[in-house]
């Protein structure tokens, strides 16, 4: 027998309106990132206990305090971070205080694109859904307080939108200048505040990241955003796409800039890391982003001879994958470690 139609609409609109009570009921999710083998194992203990207690009526308290507790210490680290992801022939950084205090991701990579005949083109993937996160879920990040754009190369900023798309971005950073060429993405960009910032200019609340060029941008690789921040002791030095009249610039502004970690400018090429810029900050360590087996054959022999000669100890994502330094907040305790040693 069929279903009057007066009452075919009424349990049409009950079920709409109970599926907007569930919506609003329901729990948002819960990404807590990945624990350690350690805790994973006490996790599973803990559920087999709780199983147990249950099962003879007994208090089950304790242990769920426990369980909340290890959750915890994996949302709220006491390790901090400085990650170097690898995003193939681009560019992203992202920092991790301990606590998580604020987030800040530098550039977002992407795909450089060439012209090509018809029938070549197809549809590109998202390159972020396989590097960049991935990687920040896997920390149970699901916000970035700050995120600044070095300039408008579409390999360190070619992922904007999907990471926006995909994570809450708070605040976003762009170079003076550079917005201009950007006026049609900008305007597309809701629910995230957007800063235009210059020389002289601070982000972040509890760590302080120093924008120490340029005054004014065009969005080209010699006008790229300059970073200098400290954490953990440890000074990081990041130089874009920046080339070696830019770095002159640089040091001319400041004589005493000195570094532990230097991200080595445009990928490796031969047309940034210049001698005198080596000579005057002295980095400890070079980070080489830049996609294995390259077209443009970065990071250069030439800029590579140039880094051994100072005795500077090289990373590179392209041979070593993500490249990290991580420190505890308790014991002050860091050190490098590369992509094998974060999958352990």
């Amino acid at each position: 027998m069929p279903i009057p139609q007066f009452l075919s609409f009424l349990l049409e609109q009950f079920f709409r309106l109970l599926e907007k009570v569930l919506a609003l009921a329901a729990f948002p999710n819960l990404t807590i990132g990945r624990p350690t083998f350690t805790i994973l194992l006490f996790l599973i203990l803990i559920v087999l206990l709780l199983i147990d207690r249950l099962k003879y009526q007994r208090k089950t308290y304790w242990l769920l305090g426990i369980a909340f507790l290890l959750i915890a210490s994996v949302t709220f680290s006491v390790k901090g971070m400085v990650a170097f992801v690898d995003v193939d022939q681009g560019d992203s950084i992202f920092i991790k205080p301990p606590f998580k205090q604020e987030t800040f991701l530098i550039d977002t990579g992407g795909r450089l694109t060439f012209r090509q005949k018809k029938w070549q083109s197809r549809q590109q993937k998202h390159l972020s859904d396989y590097n960049l996160l991935p990687f920040l879920k896997s920390l149970g990040c699901t916000k970035i307080d700050h995120l600044l754009i070095t300039h408008n190369d579409a390999d360190h900023m070619g992922e904007l939108m999907n990471v926006i798309d995909n994570v809450k971005v708070k605040n976003l950073y762009l170079a003076k200048g550079s917005q201009v060429e950007l006026k049609t993405l900008i305007q597309s960009i809701k629910g995230t505040k957007i800063h235009l910032v210059k020389k002289g200019d601070t982000v972040g609340n509890k760590l302080k990241v120093q924008i120490l060029s340029p005054e004014k941008s065009t969005g080209e690789n010699d006008d790229s955003l300059v970073t200098y921040f400290t954490i953990n002791h440890q000074r990081f030095l990041l130089t874009g796409d920046l080339e070696t009249t830019g770095e002159e610039a640089l040091i001319r502004n400041y004589p005493q800039l000195k570094t532990d970690f230097l991200k080595v400018g445009h990928h490796g090429s031969n047309t940034s890391t210049g001698k005198e810029l080596l000579e005057k900050v002295r980095p400890k360590y070079a980070i080489i982003s830049a996609g294995k087996k390259n077209r443009y054959g970065h990071p250069t022999q030439e800029t590579l001879t140039k880094l051994n000669k100072q005795k500077i100890r090289v990373f590179r994502t392209d041979q070593q994958g993500m490249i990290y330094y991580h420190w505890s907040a308790i014991t002050k305790w860091g050190e490098i470690k590369l992509l094998i040693d974060f999958l352990e």
